[in-house]
């Protein structure tokens, strides 16, 4: 693959929708491609960020469209898409009171931790790592997981892949999976990345609804005095007035 790839190649790697020979393939020109490599980031970082206004701004001017088309079809269409727009916001709100204090703390608290790895290029092992951060950046987190995982199958102690595994399964809901991942990053002697993975750690708790097991490990955080101290005893604090 010589020549530069095609932005519907690139748009089909950042989002996982090619197959495996094709990908391969792609990985392969991206790490002797340094402008590529650098279309792909810049495509990673646009579809989490702008697509969905994108979309929107599209729906808009299609339902503006319809609406002009006549008046009865238009009328009836205005009402059916407002009545579904009525049941799904009524849904958020049930489903939003339905949910433990603990899991609306945690969707107060939580924030997905920032992409930190250097995107240049590098290594073929700084590589793999670098595409699953391609895959994070872009929000897609079950692709992602399949990527650290591939790095994790050859080396288990590699701490950013084991962190940022963690923090994709927070981002799909599961915090029971995320909480060994913070765990082994923690257990490593000298991690750069231990006071993140305790506050994450913390958080994996609230989003099992274990109130208790969450406070243990902020009261821990506050003793360490982390840089998430601070945030610690907000929450802690907040985790025994709800608990009250």
């Amino acid at each position: 693959m010589n020549k530069c790839l095609t932005e519907e190649q690139l748009l089909g790697y950042v989002r996982d929708k090619l197959g495996e020979d094709e990908r391969i393939r792609i990985e392969n020109h991206l790490l002797q491609c340094s402008l590529c490599f650098d279309a792909a980031e810049g495509i990673a970082e646009l579809d989490s960020t702008e697509n969905a206004d994108y979309h929107i701004k599209d729906l808009n001017a299609d339902l503006k469209l319809k609406l002009n088309t006549g008046f009865e079809l238009g009328k009836f269409k205005f009402y059916i898409s407002a009545a579904a727009l009525f049941l799904i916001a009524c849904s958020a709100v049930l489903f939003f009171w339905n949910r433990s204090n603990s899991e609306k703390l945690f969707e107060e608290y939580y924030k997905p931790y920032p992409n930190i790895i250097p995107m240049v290029r590098g290594s073929d092992e700084d590589f793999n790592l670098k595409a699953a951060m391609i895959l994070y950046n872009s929000g897609s987190y079950e692709q992602a997981v399949t990527e650290f995982d591939k790095i994790l199958s050859t080396d288990d102690k590699n701490e950013s892949a084991l962190f940022y595994k963690g923090i994709s399964l927070l981002s799909l809901g599961k915090g029971e999976k995320a909480n060994p991942e913070f765990q082994k990053v923690i257990n490593i002697k000298d991690s750069r990345l231990k006071d993140q993975a305790e506050w994450y750690f913390a958080l994996s708790f609230l989003q099992e609804d274990k109130p208790e097991n969450a406070g243990k490990v902020l009261t821990k955080i506050i003793a360490e005095n982390n840089y998430y101290s601070n945030q610690a005893s907000e929450l802690n604090a907040r985790i025994d007035r709800e608990n009250e």
